[in-house]
């Protein structure tokens, strides 16, 4: 597994949070969906980022929070639909997934085991995020692309 470390930048997002195991935040994923296409939001040019708060491996499936978040711009605000946050930026530890979505917590597991210890990175409390690359629309699951992101001190 390759590591690489980055310096992310803070991002302000809209965002709709997710209750619930990480493999169910579909739906969050559509309302936001639709709430950008409703709101001028370039769909395809717009940078997706999934922001993760939670070990499933420690935390009850029902307190996991996940936020399926879209970068806006500064003049967004919050509406009934969704809120409005800034990412923290940082340093982090980045692996690329490549595949299906519902396997993204392989790739993290093999990170936090693996690619981690290897590269003597210890973590920081912050959310781990997903960037998701590209249009996933018409893609087949094998060439999906993800950037996952561990906070690091």
């Amino acid at each position: 597994m390759e590591i690489q470390t980055k310096d992310l930048t803070v991002q302000k997002v809209a965002y709709i949070r997710h209750m619930g195991p990480y493999q169910e935040c579909g739906p969050a994923w559509e309302k936001l969906y639709e709430w950008a296409m409703k709101n001028g939001i370039d769909i395809k040019k717009s940078l997706w980022i999934g922001a993760s708060y939670d070990d499933p491996e420690n935390t009850p499936p029902e307190k996991i929070r996940y936020d399926a978040c879209v970068v806006i711009p500064e003049n967004f605000k919050e509406d009934d639909t969704v809120k409005v946050q800034e990412l923290p930026g940082g340093k982090y530890a980045m692996a690329i997934h490549m595949g299906a979505y519902k396997n993204i917590g392989e790739t993290y597991k093999k990170m936090f085991s693996e690619g981690l210890p290897k590269a003597d990175l210890s973590i920081r409390m912050a959310p781990c995020y997903e960037y998701y690359i590209g249009d996933c629309t018409g893609i087949p699951e094998e060439k999906l692309k993800t950037e996952l992101y561990i906070p690091i001190s």
